[in-house]
């Protein structure tokens, strides 16, 4: 089992390959989208990306040392007009040895198949296969890996969908850290992607478009952290950081009932707390996942060598045979201590079958 790692800076490339990741995937918001104002992958932060394609170059350099594969982001909803830029962005990824790329829009598989018999096309969760006919059709369109949208489906169902992956040669993917929102995604970033094209037209929105140009010009130090102080607030413009609230209903002898109301999880501030799947590779390994996907593209980079230090350890221990379904929900939790200096916390566990192995007497 591989480990994915993000990396948004070149100097993140080789610290995260000694740390232990198998894979990196990147995106690259080059001049012709921030002239626009519009992203080519789904990460819509300018921090989070790669800035050029010269960047992107000497990451691969980098990591071709060490015989590690990097993947390119291209998994956004496109805005009209903005396909023959992708196409370019392909191209100049391809001639410069990138090793695959992950999509969403699957009119973009027959470009990259016609460019590059050797790069590898990912399925982005935001075009979800949820069961094994969908590994099926995704096969047939010339799909080589499908990332799982994990936080819809359970471990079993993912064993199922992973073995009959096998069958085909279709590789399985999934997040094992920083697992934030419960929803479904591609429904969720056609939603954002909706109130993206009415975006900047109230003054407060220029203020922020003009803020987002002002800190080209600050170092990418400083930027990154600007950039993440506004994610994490409600003044990021993404629907999940609005404030609403939901109502759960059950019928009863014909009626409706209320049975729960809840806030959003912007109201709760969720998203600034992600779950955390990590003990988990001890059953996504035995389902013969291809790679474990850390998320956090945006993330310091201490926090990124945290998440593949964790896995690392935790797949060595399991290699070493150190590990059993009785004792390793706590030797996770023993790396953890180790790797964070904190204890985990259990609430924020990503599958329950997990969190039911985990004794805390």
């Amino acid at each position: 089992m591989n480990i994915l790692a993000p990396f948004d800076m070149v100097s993140e490339v080789k610290a995260l390959i000694k740390a232990g990741a198998n894979e990196l995937y990147c995106g690259v918001n080059s001049k012709w989208w921030k002239k626009r104002g519009l992203f080519s992958n789904a990460r819509h932060m300018f921090y989070g990306n790669l800035n050029n394609f010269t960047e992107l170059k000497k990451s691969l350099q980098i990591s071709k040392k060490y015989g590690v594969p990097v993947f390119l982001c291209i998994n956004d909803y496109l805005p009209e007009g903005a396909f023959q830029q992708v196409f370019r962005d392909i191209k100049m990824a391809i001639d410069l040895g990138v090793d695959g790329f992950i999509v969403a829009d699957l009119s973009l598989i027959p470009f990259i198949k016609k460019n590059s018999e050797k790069c590898k096309i990912i399925l982005s969760t935001l075009n979800p296969c949820f069961s094994s006919e969908g590994v099926s059709f995704y096969k047939g369109l010339g799909v080589d890996r499908i990332i799982l949208p994990l936080n819809q489906l359970t471990l079993s169902e993912v064993e199922e969908i992973s073995l009959y992956g096998q069958k085909l040669s279709v590789e399985i993917e999934v997040f094992i850290n920083n697992i934030v929102c419960k929803n479904i995604p591609a429904n969720c970033l056609f939603n954002d992607f909706e109130l993206f094209k009415q975006h900047y037209k109230c003054g407060f929105d220029i203020v922020m478009l003009g803020l987002k140009n002002a800190v080209k010009l600050v170092p990418n130090s400083v930027r990154n952290r600007l950039g993440k102080l506004l994610y994490s607030s409600r003044l990021h413009p993404k629907p999940c950081r609005q404030n609403f609230s939901v109502e759960v209903f059950a019928k009863t002898n014909g009626n409706l009932r209320k049975v729960k109301g809840m806030n959003s999880y912007s109201s709760e501030k969720d998203f600034a707390y992600p779950y955390c799947g990590l003990c988990s590779i001890y059953f996504l390994k035995q389902c013969k996942i291809t790679s474990g996907k850390i998320s956090g593209r945006g993330y310091s980079i201490k926090r990124k060598i945290n998440d593949v230090t964790f896995a690392r350890n935790f797949l060595n221990e399991m290699e070493r045979k150190n590990m059993t379904e009785v004792n390793f929900a706590y030797k996770g939790r023993e790396i953890y201590q180790k790797v964070y200096h904190q204890d985990c916390f259990k609430k924020r566990c990503q599958f329950q079958k997990t969190l039911s192995f985990r004794n805390d007497d």
